[in-house]
């Protein structure tokens, strides 16, 4: 009887339809995109630890983005490397952006530049595109290359790219194939005029003979078509590096343009994202300090009275924002709006814990109260001339906490290549 079931049970796995046996790595993604993130990573979780690539990359996306667990920039690139390392086009992409973002790993754009070639090799289209935003600045024709293969996998940016790129290198190259042909054209000439020289010096010498003189005016013409080929090929050499020398400077003059516009655009965009944070930060204390004013005759009145204490109990958070650049970039003012961008995005963490709980929903913090040091910068380098700015700020808040746990906490959030 058992034998018999047991080729029941077996006969049942080879004839059951494709679609009937469970994929976990499609339940997942399915979780995923319905933002189930706690399901997600309760089925990817044993997946990437059973060594499947593409859950290892979703893993590692999820907790980079903070999607139902707390972000951790370690664990995502841990997650991702090993699926990059796996074989998965995706992960690669990802460990070339962590490399060149400096996310979790020293920045180094030689390492993002390897992981996107072999995401690109294996015909991803955004590693084949960065590729050719990346080389564009310094060798037009690998990034011609690159933006070509992603347009043949039907990417519209990098076609458009790729018509102006070709556009930009015929441009360049005219002068020197006009170059080219002129330098054909001169060594064919001499080399019509050597062979009517050989022709004349033969006959010359067939009709030595009747004179010395013949042979004297051979030598003559030798001598004299000598230093005109001599001159010649002075005069293509010289024309030939003024040529070149115009190209390379239309060619520089024009990267520096670019280079300024690229310059001019960042830092209008570091300081519109300056001034959003400063508009944060004094709307969040403004906002502060009102919820301070109106809870001061409520805390007086209950003072008086002998009422008791509010059942939740009053902790004191201080955090940290520290950042340091390596020696001779950014700037002070870089250093400063990387400290301001760290702490908006903890001041967005915070009011988002305070409106859950005022929802009725799970949060630590009932209110909070904020007292907001300056930003104090010094150089940390020995260099004068490569100056390594570490910038830091201190911000106190007051929380009542729902959670027993929480405690007098100090936090400290360090951020660039430079920390130690």
């Amino acid at each position: 009887m058992q034998k018999n079931g047991w080729r029941l049970l077996c006969l049942m796995a080879v004839f059951l339809p494709f679609s009937a046996v469970a994929d976990p790595l499609a339940d997942g993604v399915a979780a995923l995109n319905g933002k189930q993130y706690p399901e997600a990573l309760r089925i990817l979780t044993p997946l990437a630890n059973g060594g499947d690539d593409e859950a290892q990359r979703l893993l590692g996306e999820m907790i980079f983005k903070g999607q139902g667990v707390k972000r951790n920039l370690t664990a995502a690139l841990s997650w991702t490397k090993l699926s990059a390392e796996n074989g998965n086009r995706v992960g690669q992409y990802n460990m070339g952006y962590l490399h060149e973002q400096g996310a979790g790993v020293s920045q180094s754009q030689r390492e993002a530049i390897i992981w996107y070639t072999r995401s690109a090799r294996q015909q991803y289209v955004l590693a084949q595109r960065r590729l050719g935003e990346i080389y564009e600045a310094t060798d037009m024709k690998q990034a011609q290359y690159w933006y070509d293969q992603a347009r043949t996998n039907g990417d519209e940016v990098s076609l458009r790219r790729y018509e102006a790129l070709t556009r930009t290198i015929a441009e360049i190259e005219a002068p020197l194939r006009e170059a080219e042909r002129a330098a054909e054209q001169a060594e064919k000439a001499a080399q019509r005029a050597a062979a009517e020289e050989e022709f004349r010096r033969e006959q010359e010498e067939n009709r030595a003979s009747n004179g010395n003189w013949a042979a004297q005016g051979i030598a003559e013409g030798l001598t004299q078509f000598r230093r005109d080929s001599a001159r010649v090929s002075r005069i293509h050499d010289r024309a030939m590096a003024d040529i070149q020398g115009e190209a390379n400077e239309r060619a520089r003059r024009k990267r520096e343009q670019e280079a300024r516009l690229r310059t001019q655009e960042t830092r209008q965009r570091a300081d519109e994202a300056r001034d959003a944070a400063e508009s944060r930060t004094k709307l969040a204390m403004a906002e502060a300090q009102e919820r301070m004013r109106q809870a001061a005759p409520a805390r007086e009145a209950s003072a008086a009275s002998g009422a008791a204490a509010s059942p939740l109990p009053l902790y004191q958070w201080t955090v940290k924002y520290r950042f340091r650049s390596q020696p001779g970039r950014p700037s002070e003012q870089d250093a400063r709006d990387q400290v301001a961008k760290t702490r908006a995005h903890q001041e967005t963490l915070f009011r988002d814990a305070v409106a859950r709980h005022a929802a009725g929903k799970h949060g630590k913090a009932s209110r909070r109260e904020v007292r907001l040091e300056p930003v104090a910068c010094h150089n940390k380098s020995s260099d004068p001339a490569r100056p390594g700015w570490q910038c830091s700020q201190r911000a106190d808040y007051a929380v009542s906490s729902t959670e027993t746990s929480m405690g007098d906490t100090v936090y400290t959030l360090d951020y660039g290549p430079g920390l130690n």
